[in-house]
């Protein structure tokens, strides 16, 4: 399985937002 840049991102910024609200 591999991830473009752009999933990449997209990952880390909706992780980003998941810890942000936890």
């Amino acid at each position: 399985m591999s991830l473009s840049r752009r999933d990449f991102m997209k990952v880390v910024s909706s992780t980003a937002v998941a810890t942000g609200l936890i």
